[in-house]
């Protein structure tokens, strides 16, 4: 049962441990914390270099991976409706594309449990994906996952635990099979519930919809450094492994709608919370991770990184408390610095 705190840290606590983001790791900072009644939002940092634009708490931003808890959800409502078994193979939906591993369960799929190649093994990001019109095409998705299921798998399911895009985007295409519908239609209908009323789906669009914070990669070395724009790209070879687009706000919201059972019913909720061992000191559930706070407290998190952008999300539970924070990193610290932060906010604290 989730108890939801009657109480929110102030804009200026967050904005403190934003302008230290800022400081170290990132050209703009922007966060959102909640107790799932009340909420602050802070910003800190440009979020424009070109026009020296300040970073705004409403800003928009590519969330990546965090994608992924969006997918879970949805899967597991169609596991309400009886459409679809945790517990049989994969294949039993998608037989044609997942025929090489034919004891992959969906849960498997969800947990990252299933030994499946990361699409990333295969075609790896490399900088000129980035830097030059490379990021702009389309990329099919089947295609993707087609050329990392052809490989081997690294262990037999249920074995062991590694992160794998394959199996979201595999889980994207047993949503469109299952449904009838394109993926982003049973997961817009996640953003209406949860009241998302600044995320979006882009499909093949370049572009962000809206007032956003912009995205820069940072090749050479040292002072060689120079930040080049690259917020313009095409979203299609993450898809249902990390397309979305939305606000630290939003983030909260959706968290805070998981969490009270708004999304999911009780049932379905202790699925997604049921883990396994994985890596870092942290166990796994449906797309989201359990580990400690500082103080000890468990709690759940989530990650997403694409192109120029970083973000993290973390909730306790009793008493219920959300922060989500998302950067444009210049700094490869940027991502144990923003962890940090989210766990001192959840705790009382920015510092």
């Amino acid at each position: 049962m989730v108890t939801l705190l009657t109480t929110t840290a102030p804009d200026a606590v967050l904005r403190a441990g934003l302008d230290a983001l800022v400081t170290t790791a990132a050209t703009a900072a922007v966060a959102h914390v909640t107790d799932g009644v009340a909420g602050h939002g802070a910003a800190a940092g440009t979020a424009d270099l070109a026009t020296g634009r300040l970073a705004s708490p409403e800003h928009l931003f590519r969330a990546g991976s965090l994608t992924k808890a969006f997918v879970a959800v949805a899967v597991l409502r169609l596991v309400e409706e009886g459409r679809v078994d945790l517990d049989v193979p994969a294949g039993s939906y998608l037989p044609e594309l997942l025929r090489d591993h034919p004891r992959v369960t969906v849960r498997h799929l969800l947990n990252h449990t299933g030994g499946l190649v990361d699409t990333t093994e295969v075609r790896p990001v490399t900088p000129a994906d980035l830097l030059t019109a490379a990021r702009f095409r389309t990329t099919a998705p089947i295609r993707l996952a087609e050329a990392a299921l052809a490989r081997p798998a690294h262990f037999e399911p249920g074995a062991e635990w590694r992160y794998s895009n394959t199996g979201y985007l595999v889980l994207a295409l047993l949503l469109e099979r299952v449904t009838g519908e394109r993926y982003e239609t049973p997961l817009g209908r996640i953003l209406a519930a949860a009241g998302l009323g600044s995320s979006a789906l882009p499909g093949t669009s370049p572009f962000i919809p809206g007032p956003h914070l912009r995205g820069y990669a940072w090749p050479g070395r040292g002072g060689a450094r120079r930040p080049i724009d690259i917020t313009v790209q095409n979203p299609a070879k993450a898809w249902g492994s990390g397309d979305l687009i939305t606000t630290a706000a939003d983030l909260c919201r959706f968290f805070t709608a998981l969490f009270t059972a708004d999304l999911l019913s009780r049932r379905a909720l202790r699925e997604l919370t049921t883990t396994v061992p994985a890596d870092e000191g942290r166990d796994w559930g449906l797309a989201l991770f359990r580990d400690a706070l500082p103080d000890g407290r468990p709690a759940w998190g989530c990650t997403g990184g694409f192109g120029g952008y970083l973000t993290v999300v973390r909730c306790v539970e009793d008493p219920f408390r959300c922060v989500s924070v998302s950067v444009t990193p210049k700094s490869e610290t940027a991502l144990p610095d923003v962890r940090a932060f989210a766990g001192r906010v959840l705790a009382g604290s920015s510092r």
